[in-house]
């Protein structure tokens, strides 16, 4: 919306929009759930292609509640409650295989991707105009945009995780197996379906405000427009994972062992009894407690805040009379600066799943100064030129410019002949 006030010497703009889009998650294709995937080819008999693209195919490496991957009791699986079972592996490809129980291993990892992300954008506009004279214009004008953006993209995974046999969760029957088997330790690898899916809640705020003015004004016979401004703007984003684990928490909460007392405890904690560890059970669905989840989960976070400013002042006349029709010129200065600072809070640098944030921090700043001139040389054929310098606080000085010649010797057929230097 819009209006005029004080009999059209003043003019007002406002504009806002709100807009909200529910995401869609949980969603799977046809093409997925038949398993339909590319993968090398299982089958290496000579004159079989390197690729195989087909139906029935799924991962192989982890199952919702973790598997023993390798060894005496590979393929030995932790279902719903801690339950176990034995995989059917199909033909295996690395990672994957053909066939077997390829729809449970993948049955976690299905629909793990958002299709489209929770979003909520909002916006308002305005700008308020003012003609000082009938040559001379001022105009204010601010805006804000703000976003709010939650989306997963994938289900975390943990391979090869050491488990060892006095693990206290671990069932009698895998550790009779192991006794049997002589060996005292195994590797567990899980799509870990007790922990909530990977993803990021991203936030967006700007602000831009802009001061300015424009008119013209004649000297020695010619008319001369003319426009300045100053801007500044300011974005502060705010980067947070949805919950997700740290490998130091989870190490010490997986390896759980029984105290003296019986209790269950982390191995960590007989020697440090105040290292407020909670015991975290990894084998099966729905068997990890509230407790456990708190204290291997957080959310890592990072605060930047992006800073703008500009100011520009610009000239330009074409009231110059040459021999062949009137000349153009334009020039003018410009002046940018940019900034990023920001804050993480020291755990959240390193020692995570996703989400290993660090601080993004400088400045530059950028000044340019330019002329440009066209010129008539006849009535069918005009010269263009321009040079502009510009410094960066970051790089040093540069001079680029531009010559031309335009042809038209008629109204539907134009040649164009320019050189230039440019950067990037």
């Amino acid at each position: 919306t819009g209006t005029d006030f004080a009999n059209c010497q003043g003019h007002l703009l406002f504009s806002t929009e709100y807009f909200d889009q529910e995401g869609i998650r949980n969603t799977m294709a046809d093409w997925q759930l038949s398993g339909y995937q590319g993968i090398i080819n299982p089958d290496k008999s000579a004159g079989a292609p390197y690729y195989y693209v087909g139906e029935n195919i799924g991962i192989a490496a982890y199952t919702p509640g973790g598997i023993i991957p390798s060894g005496p009791l590979k393929g030995t699986y932790f279902g719903e409650s801690g339950t176990i079972g034995k995989l059917n592996y199909g033909q295996e490809s690395g990672l994957w295989m053909v066939g077997g129980d390829w729809r449970y291993a993948q049955s976690s990892i299905l629909g793990s991707n958002s299709l489209q992300a929770d979003s909520t954008r909002k916006s308002v506009f305005g700008r308020a105009s003012w003609a000082l004279t009938p040559d001379i214009e001022v105009f204010a004008q601010g805006s804000y945009a703000g976003y709010v953006g939650d989306s997963d993209y994938i289900r975390g995974t943990d391979r090869n995780r050491s488990i060892k046999i006095d693990n206290a969760f671990l069932p009698q029957t895998i550790r009779d197996q192991m006794t049997a088997a002589k060996i005292t330790s195994f590797s567990l690898s899980s799509a870990r379906q007790d922990i909530p899916l990977s993803g990021a809640n991203n936030t967006r705020e700007t602000t831009r405000f802009v001061l300015g003015a424009n008119g013209d004004f004649d000297m020695a016979g010619m008319g001369i427009a003319w426009d300045t401004y100053f801007q500044k703007g300011k974005t502060d984003t705010d980067e947070l994972q949805n919950p997700i684990w740290s490998f130091d928490a989870l190490n010490q909460a997986s390896d759980a062992v029984f105290n003296p007392g019986g209790s269950i405890v982390c191995r960590s904690t007989l020697t440090a009894p105040t290292n407020g560890c909670v015991p975290f059970n990894s084998f099966g669905v729905g068997v990890a407690s509230d407790a456990a989840l708190a204290y291997v989960l957080g959310r890592p976070r990072r605060e930047q805040v992006f800073e703008q400013d500009v100011f520009a002042l610009n000239f330009n006349t074409s009231d110059i009379e040459g021999w062949a029709g009137p000349i153009g010129i334009a020039t003018g200065l410009e002046w940018r600066q940019d900034s990023i600072d920001g804050e993480v809070d020291a755990k959240y640098k390193s020692g995570w799943k996703y989400g290993n944030y660090l601080v993004t921090t400088g400045k530059l700043n950028v000044k340019e100064a330019y002329v440009e001139v066209a010129v008539p040389l006849l009535s069918m054929l005009n010269f263009d030129g321009a040079y502009r310098r510009t410094d960066y606080s970051t790089s040093g000085g540069v001079n680029t410019w531009k010559a031309g010649l335009t042809f038209q010797p008629i109204d539907d057929i134009t040649f164009r002949l320019t050189q230039s230097r440019d950067i990037r």
